[in-house]
């Protein structure tokens, strides 16, 4: 009796040990499957992921769109996106503050000129004539060179004169503008500063300031200018200057003509005259871009807000 139930026991052993081996076996194949599933899938991953991350991008900025009206007049709708770009700012046309590298930053605060300097430290430069007199104000315009710069003596109704700071030596050459016009300081070209002289109500011409006598010379250029309506002015440190006048079409100013009349200060001859037409009334800016390139660039104030229409490029 003690022998059948060893056998029995010995059988029951046996018949365990041979379904945990079997139990075993299946595991390992399991886990090994298992495991090679998941570094498939791993490895899939990483190659698309490295292949999205390695394609480069093909999208092109979109190129600017103009109408052609003649064989040097381009127009550029301000409104489109692809000439976002060309959108200019207006802060970017009327701000004054500049930086003079070497000294540091020209402020326009308060109708004052300061020197913000690279270590944080203020002085003031210039100020109105007057400094009691809310009416008069000072703003910087543009660098002569790296430590000079041109200003204007502003009042409500234009500019009671101008004036040429120097940084290195620290001094202030201001000129007060004639009773008869103003002075408004355009470019400089050379030696001298080039002036946009302007009576209380018309354009009268161009004029130079030497810089190193301060006298001024009027610039004879072959233009009638006290019978053209002169919307705005330009002039270029390369001796060139630009003025835009206008002829109403109708008497409702449902049309008007243009016309940019482009010159050589240093010749003192007309290089250029362009024309074209706009629905309504527009004002203007002008900037020479290049020695043979101008821009204008047509706005309106609406409703208190500037809106910048069209970009005119003039090719000469």
């Amino acid at each position: 009796m003690k022998k059948l139930i060893l056998i029995i026991s010995l059988g029951i052993f046996l018949a365990g040990c041979s379904a945990s081996e079997k139990s075993g076996e299946s595991s390992s194949e399991i886990s090994e499957a298992v495991t090679k599933s998941s570094e498939e899938v791993t490895t899939t991953e990483t190659v698309s992921m490295t292949t999205a991350e390695t394609v480069p991008e093909t999208t092109e900025a979109a190129q600017p769109i103009f109408t052609e009206i003649s064989d040097n007049i381009r127009v550029y709708d301000l409104y489109l996106p692809e000439n976002s770009e060309l959108r200019p700012e207006e802060k970017i046309i009327y701000s004054h503050e500049m930086e003079m590298s070497d000294y540091g930053i020209i402020s326009n605060a308060d109708g004052k000129i300061s020197l913000i300097a690279n270590d944080g430290t203020e002085k003031l430069l210039a100020e109105s004539p007057y400094p009691d007199n809310a009416n008069l104000w000072v703003h910087s315009d543009f660098a002569i060179d790296d430590s000079r710069f041109a200003y204007s003596v502003c009042n409500e109704w234009g500019n009671s004169g101008f004036g040429v700071y120097d940084l290195e030596k620290m001094e202030d050459r201001q000129i007060m503008s004639p009773e008869e016009y103003d002075y408004f300081p355009q470019a400089v070209c050379e030696n001298s500063v080039i002036l946009a002289t302007r009576g209380h109500f018309d354009f009268c011409g161009f004029a130079k300031c030497d810089l190193d006598t301060f006298e001024i010379a009027d610039i004879a250029l072959p233009i009638d200018y006290e019978n053209m309506s002169i919307r705005a002015i330009a002039a270029s440190d390369n001796g060139l200057a630009a003025v835009l006048s206008m002829e109403s079409t109708d008497d409702k100013l449902k049309s008007a003509e243009y016309t940019v009349t482009v010159m050589s200060l240093d010749k003192c001859e007309i290089i250029g005259e362009f024309s074209f037409e706009t629905e309504g009334e527009y004002s203007a800016d002008m900037e020479f871009v290049s020695e043979n390139e101008l821009y204008l660039y047509a706005k309106r104030h609406e409703n208190g807000v500037l809106n910048f229409y069209n970009l005119y490029a003039f090719s000469f």
